[in-house]
């Protein structure tokens, strides 16, 4: 049984679908275990992504450092767009395993603004030519704490993405 072994004539690569004339039986008056997670759920989804437009809100009213801001605002969303997910997938029960991917796919944008989050707060400059500049200044030592020449440019280069214009001015520098 399972992904690699396929012993049986039945075998599924998804998870089967439960059957469909399942019952659950009541725990209070008519509200299953299903119901009171799913209105549970549904409230604190509610809650969760009202708190993280809000928080937009006012980054948004108060746009003073568009650069950092920018990023937090696409971090702030995380926890809504994982608490909405979830929600549709506690709702609609036989698409949860198609809903929950979707939002640990929005979590590699989340990774990646945080990344970009860090860069304008240790580069303060938005011009990606001044950034490129601001880390080549700095020292490179290598571990015994001899210092590298050219900076400590090449993790950011390989990281961060250029126009090909700053690329193609950077490399006539060298």
């Amino acid at each position: 049984m399972g992904l690699f072994h396929h012993h049986s004539s039945t075998s599924t690569v998804c998870d089967p679908l439960p059957d469909a004339d399942y019952y659950a039986e009541p725990i209070a008056g008519s509200w299953t275990f299903h119901k009171i997670i799913t209105v549970t759920g549904g409230a604190l989804t509610i809650l969760t992504t009202l708190i993280c437009l809000f928080l937009c809100v006012l980054h948004l009213r108060y746009y003073t450092n568009p650069p950092e801001q920018r990023q937090l605002i696409r971090i702030i969303i995380v926890p809504a767009v994982f608490a909405i997910f979830s929600f549709f997938g506690l709702w609609f029960y036989d698409a949860s395993n198609y809903l929950i991917p979707i939002a640990d796919f929005y979590e590699c944008f989340a990774l990646v603004a945080i990344f970009y989050y860090i860069i304008s707060v240790v580069t303060p400059n938005e011009d990606n030519n001044q950034r490129l500049e601001f880390f080549d200044q700095l020292e490179n030592k290598a571990k015994d704490g001899s210092v590298i020449p050219g900076g400590s440019l090449k993790w950011f280069s390989v990281r961060m993405p250029q126009s090909p214009k700053s690329y193609h001015n950077s490399a006539k520098a060298k």
